[in-house]
C-alpha cells in the first residue's frame, strides 16, 4: 500500500468540480455491479450507476451557493484499486460551514479513476446521536 499522489489530485479536482459538472461525475463513477454511493440524506442508499446518475441529475440543478474545501485528505493505492477518506467542508454562501466525512473506494478503468463505493455524512456529537434515538 502507498500513497497515490495521482488520486489525491484527482479527489481534489473532483470536490472542487463534482457539485455542477454532471459530464464529470457521469465519466467517474464505475458502471460495474456492485457500486454504492452513500450521501448525507437518509434515502440516499443508491446501488448501481444509473441510480447515482440520476440522484446527480436531480441534485445538482439545486445546489449552488457554496464551495468545498478539503481539511484533510488521505489516498492509496495498490494496483488497480485505490482508496480514500477526507474531510471536506462545505461553506456555505451566508458565511456557515459543514464539516463532513468522506471515504471511498475507487478502481481504475480505462485509465481513469471510477468510484465504486462512496460515503459521505456529517458528524454529530454522541450527545445529539443518542437523543435521536427512537423509543421501540
Amino acid at each position: 500500500m502507498e500513497t497515490s499522489h495521482d488520486l489525491k489530485d484527482f479527489i481534489q479536482d473532483w470536490v472542487d468540480k463534482s457539485h455542477f459538472d454532471l459530464a464529470m461525475v457521469e465519466k467517474h463513477w464505475s458502471s460495474q455491479k456492485g457500486v454504492l454511493g452513500i450521501f448525507t440524506a437518509p434515502q440516499e442508499w443508491l446501488e448501481g450507476h444509473q441510480a447515482i446518475l440520476d440522484h446527480y441529475r436531480q441534485a445538482l440543478p439545486t445546489r449552488g451557493g457554496y464551495r468545498v474545501e478539503v481539511d484533510h485528505l488521505d489516498a492509496y493505492s495498490e494496483g488497480s484499486v485505490g482508496w480514500v477518506a477526507a474531510q471536506p467542508v462545505f461553506i456555505l454562501g451566508k458565511g456557515g460551514k459543514v464539516t463532513t466525512r468522506f471515504t471511498a473506494v475507487l478502481h481504475r478503468e480505462d485509465g481513469e479513476w471510477k468510484f465504486v463505493q462512496y460515503h459521505l455524512s456529517v458528524a454529530v456529537p454522541d450527545e445529539e446521536f443518542f437523543r435521536m434515538a427512537q423509543p421501540e
